[in-house]
């Protein structure tokens, strides 16, 4: 089973803000990704233990982040900037 991981981004209004108790403001999570048997990848979910954090900087969601299981998305870490591949890795 192969997994990525990556700091998502959910809109306010949308179902998984809502669900992270973010609806009216939106919010950063981890979320993870399983490659399927046909070789793409699922849509990115919160992990278990997700919680809805205000700031990509936050100590708790990187942490969260790092003790997520999975390699990191390569589509998001082309987006990090120097400071956040720093912080992460």
């Amino acid at each position: 089973m192969k997994l990525r991981k990556s700091i998502s981004y959910a809109y306010a209004t949308s179902p998984t803000a809502k669900f992270l108790g973010h609806g009216k403001t939106g919010c950063y999570y981890v979320a993870t990704s399983l490659l399927r048997e046909d070789g793409t990848w699922s849509p990115a979910t919160p992990v278990h233990n997700a919680e809805g954090f205000q700031r990509a900087e936050d100590a708790d969601l990187i942490a969260t982040y790092r003790e997520t299981d999975g390699e990191p998305c390569p589509y998001f870490w082309a987006r990090c900037n120097d400071n956040a591949k720093e912080a992460l890795s």
